[in-house]
């Protein structure tokens, strides 16, 4: 029709810039929920390293004041989660050395695994073993 103006859109003109926009919007949004996923996993692992920093840090305190033997295992809750901590500790020996260390300082590997889930988080340190 000659004199006949238009006023909107067609329904066909709907459907294609939906169709257009559900083709664009749902890897947008797929994209932004694995990186919600990966910002979640990675404050995890932040605060499983706090507590194996912890962990060590109070092994440190308890050797240096005293006898006493530090606790060996331990679960801290989380938000959400629970973490379970794990502390070992073993004799030093450099490789280059042997066994001979005579005049060196004794030394142990402290080694903290934090697990959560199905995820685990290990941190390990040169100490000196305290004199008797």
């Amino acid at each position: 029709m000659p004199g006949r103006r238009s006023r909107g859109f067609t329904l066909l003109e709907v459907l294609v810039a939906f169709t257009v926009l559900a083709l664009v919007a749902v890897p947008a949004l797929q994209v932004v929920g694995a990186n919600l996923r990966t910002i979640d996993v990675g404050a995890q692992y932040a605060q499983a390293s706090s507590i194996a920093r912890s962990v060590l840090d109070e092994l440190r305190v308890v050797r240096a004041v005293g006898p006493t033997e530090p606790a060996s295992f331990g679960v801290v809750a989380g938000e959400g989660v629970e973490y379970e901590w794990r502390l070992s500790y073993e004799p030093y020996v450099d490789e280059m050395l042997g066994a001979d260390s005579r005049g060196r300082p004794e030394l142990e590997i402290a080694t903290v695994t934090v697990s959560w889930g199905e995820r685990e988080l290990r941190l390990e340190t040169l100490m000196l073993v305290p004199p008797p």
